[in-house]
């Protein structure tokens, strides 16, 4: 009689279970406790706290820990209560022994853009302990007045790299969990520290635009044209970059408002709406209705490709105009597996940025298709992402986007931190509704319809906000509220949005939903797919002497165009094109023609160079820039004649072999100083070795006939990271008349 008990209540509960997800396309399908593919062999299911999948022909086992946790979530569902507690355990299994985050299986540490995206999804209130401990660890304190540390990357880290100001965001995160107005004066000063260096290292102040590389897109090869060295990626402006930016200004404006400093927050107001207003102007494509993904110095050229993380951000912040949401996210026709991080893909590229999916930009288009109110689309690449987690048995770092194939990346790795945290957003945010917010927590669910009507709905139990403590039952599906209680009162529903103020102690909400959707989206027409190829990039070889000569190996179905000065001035049938310099160079560069309306990259620029409009002056001063100017060691300073007026290309010729080209932190940065005006902070990046020499990005500065003084100065502005001044061998300096 005990056993059959036992055994009468194991299928009992089954039952009550009722397996209520259920999802399918063309090429899987979620139903009950299983997911499996419909054009392959891959299979998983559930049962209790044990996954058993198979992927690629070898089947698998995964038994959760059952880690205790606070805080629980319950869609009465195997499959998502099962992925739920599974990210419950990776985040836990990705704290170190000292309480801070690792970025995943494969790297023991987190880099400030990984921990603080992760914590701007969901961790900052899901594991608030860490993410504080963790984000301090990325500040340096050493100097006098803190500031954030940039991940070692590019051409040895910022200013090539500049993304570090995404530690804004996650901190204000944090603080609106914490409500600590002391927490908030410091993350305040270190926020604006860490602005005022970027202001005069790397703000342009005609453009209104930051440069720096992409946000996390930082294996160069995947994304940028072969030949952007570091010194040309360093002087761009990335479409996903200057969102950080723009939000870290609206972070400083909330702050300031909070502390009572008005005029404070009406000038990070002030500044935000200017770097709006330019990320509208310089990326914004308004034949194809989306942003383009960066933006090319000295040649002026907006790379048209879309950019997931940097659209998505543009609905989440709203830059992008409220009608225009659908339009943004609905660009590009995405993959089966969900939609790759960069659109079109590379020729002949192996699979990492290109042609792969990241979870956790998947997660941030997720939130924006909510807010969009794109809610096919939504659904869609939710279900995506429980059948993904389910066959790869973890939340992965990537995987390719045209194959799912969790191995197929060059690299990837296991309980990747914000792949995890990305999925954990998911349910919290996008289908509970739960968001902090300035004055309140407020809640806006949204529950799927493939998510069957359970008795019991969905609970979140025990979820601390802003010294409360939030239990939240849901019932039915939809986005629309029917009705709502708090603490067992019948309360009114303001504009779908249920505000709980903070420091409200124990707070009980329970919601019916409605059972519809309430979308204003409408579907447009895709205007790129996300298998497009684009042309391969023209890299020519160039030879120099009386005139110039370009040679490229690159193939194309059709012809390629030659530019001049930005514009295109002859269609060119041969791999060959030579031009003549005169009184000024001329820029030239070639672009492989396609019928596809596809984005192509430009290919090498090259000026038409000779001795008529080129000026250079040797300098061979080694250990160059290890001492502040004005103790006499690192100032370079020459006087030039200047025969003509014009515009004038400057750049040096460098030394730098302190690190490889794609790591490290000691990137060396100069002013440039004209006539006893700085003109523009330059970057010197590393190169790899102490052998190899390359030119600087080109400056151009508008010179009058007569004499003028030229300097390379080191000032307070030139430390990197850790307050460095990292030397280099300066070679010469060339001027270039291009105007």
């Amino acid at each position: 009689m005990k056993k059959f008990f036992l055994v009468f209540s194991f299928f009992s509960c089954i039952s009550t279970l009722a397996f209520p997800y259920t999802y399918k396309t063309d090429d899987f399908e979620i139903s009950g406790n299983k997911v499996n593919s419909l054009v392959d062999s891959n299979f998983a299911s559930v049962n209790g706290n044990e996954l058993n999948y198979t992927f690629n022909g070898r089947s698998n086992k995964r038994v959760l820990k059952n880690y205790p946790h606070k805080t629980k979530i319950i869609f009465n569902d195997e499959i998502l209560d099962f992925l739920t507690e599974m990210a419950f355990e990776e985040i836990r299994d990705d704290v170190r022994t000292d309480g801070t985050f690792c970025a995943g299986a494969k790297w023991p540490s987190a880099w400030t853009r990984d921990m603080s995206y992760a914590i701007d999804l969901s961790l900052s209130y899901l594991f608030p302990k860490e993410s504080k401990k963790s984000l301090e660890t990325r500040v340096d304190r050493n100097s006098d007045k803190p500031y954030i540390l940039q991940d070692t990357g590019t051409g040895g880290s910022w200013p090539c790299s500049s993304d570090r100001i995404i530690w804004a965001k996650a901190a204000y995160q944090y603080g609106l969990f914490a409500q600590d107005d002391e927490y908030f004066k410091d993350i305040y000063e270190v926020i604006k520290n860490t602005l005022n260096q970027d202001d005069h290292t790397i703000f342009d102040p005609q453009k209104n635009l930051y440069r720096g590389e992409q946000s996390f897109l930082d294996w160069r090869e995947q994304t940028y044209p072969r030949w952007m060295t570091s010194q040309y990626i360093a002087d761009s402006f990335a479409l996903g970059t200057n969102m950080d930016f723009y939000s870290a200004h609206k972070v400083q404006e909330k702050i300031a408002s909070r502390l009572g400093l008005k005029q404070e927050a009406q000038e990070w107001s002030d500044k935000a709406n200017r770097l709006k207003k330019s990320i509208e102007e310089n990326f914004y494509i308004e034949s194809k209705g989306y942003y383009g993904a960066y933006l090319i110095s000295g040649i002026d050229y907006l790379y048209q490709g879309y950019e997931t993380l940097g659209e998505s951000l543009a609905v989440l912040e709203g830059i992008s105009d409220e009608s225009n949401y659908c339009r943004v996210l609905e660009a590009v026709r995405p993959y089966k597996w969900n939609l790759p991080v960069v659109v079109p893909q590379l020729p002949a590229t192996k699979s990492y940025h290109n042609d792969a999916v990241w979870p956790f930009v998947t997660g941030y288009r997720i939130n924006a298709l909510k807010k969009a109110k794109c809610f096919e689309e939504l659904e869609r690449e939710f279900a995506t992402s429980i059948y993904t987690a389910m066959i790869f048995g973890t939340y992965r770092e990537n995987y390719t986007a045209s194959t799912c194939d969790r191995d197929g990346t060059e690299l990837s790795s296991d309980r990747q931190l914000w792949s995890v945290a990305a999925w954990l957003s998911e349910v919290f945010q996008t289908v509970c509704g739960i968001n902090f917010t300035q004055s309140c927590l407020e809640i806006s669910p949204w529950v799927p319809s493939s998510l069957g009507d359970s008795s019991k709905g969905i609970q979140v139990k025990d979820l601390e906000f802003g010294n409360s403590l939030l239990t939240l039952e849901i019932k039915g599906r939809g986005n629309i509220i029917q009705s709502a209680r708090i603490n067992g009162k019948n309360v009114p529903i303001d504009s779908q949005v249920l505000k709980i103020p903070y420091n409200s102690g124990k707070v009980k909400v329970e919601l019916v939903m409605a059972g519809g959707l309430n979308s204003t989206c409408t579907k447009t027409e895709y205007v790129l797919n996300a298998e497009d190829v684009t042309t391969l990039t023209p890299l020519p070889l160039i030879e120099q002497d009386k005139k110039v000569s370009a040679f490229w190996k690159q193939k194309n179905d059709s012809a390629w165009t030659l530019y001049k000065n930005g514009a295109p001035v002859k269609k060119l049938a041969d791999r060959e094109v030579t031009v003549k310099g005169g009184a000024v160079a001329d820029c030239y560069y070639v672009i492989a023609d396609s019928d596809k309306d596809i984005p192509v990259l430009p290919g090498t620029p090259f000026y038409a160079e000779s001795k008529n409009n080129t000026i250079e002056i040797e300098i061979n001063r080694n250990n160059f820039g290890t001492e502040i100017t004005g103790q006499g060691l690192t100032d370079f300073e020459t006087n030039i004649s200047i025969k003509k007026n014009g515009v004038y290309k400057i750049d040096f010729n460098y030394q730098n072999g302190n690190g490889p080209v794609n790591t490290g932190d000691k990137c060396a940065v100069h002013s440039l100083v004209v006539d006893g005006t700085v003109v523009k902070r330059i970057p010197f990046p590393q190169l790899g070795n102490w052998n190899k020499v390359s030119n600087t990005a080109p400056v151009f500065v508008e010179l009058s006939k007569g004499s003028h003084t030229i300097s390379l100065v080191t000032d307070e502005w030139c430390r990197t990271s850790y307050g460095r001044l990292n030397p280099i061998n300066l070679k010469s300096v060339k001027l270039v008349r291009t105007k």
